[in-house]
């Protein structure tokens, strides 16, 4: 039974940081963000459109609402690469 918790544990986590990775750098929503930071600096314009740029970013605040839960901080790191490979380009 506690198995089963932690799975799906991991996947609302992996869910959460692919599903806000999308609507960061996809959605209608943010695409007026994204125009003006592109607009203001190159460089973070190319950040906020990349989906492991950030996934990574959303990893780091998800480890630390989990108090430097060292676990939650790989399975988020993993949730980058997922996005990578989901929302990629």
């Amino acid at each position: 039974m506690q198995i089963a918790k932690e799975v799906i544990d991991s996947l609302h986590v992996l869910l959460a940081i692919v599903g806000g990775t999308l609507i960061i750098t996809r959605s209608i929503l943010f695409k007026p963000v994204r125009e003006w930071v592109t607009k203001k600096n190159e460089f973070l314009g190319e950040g906020i459109t990349c989906p492991m740029c950030v996934g990574f970013w959303m990893a780091i605040v998800v480890y630390l609402l989990h108090k430097f839960n060292l676990s939650i901080f790989i399975l988020s790191l993993e949730g980058s690469i997922v996005s990578y490979y989901i929302i990629k380009k």
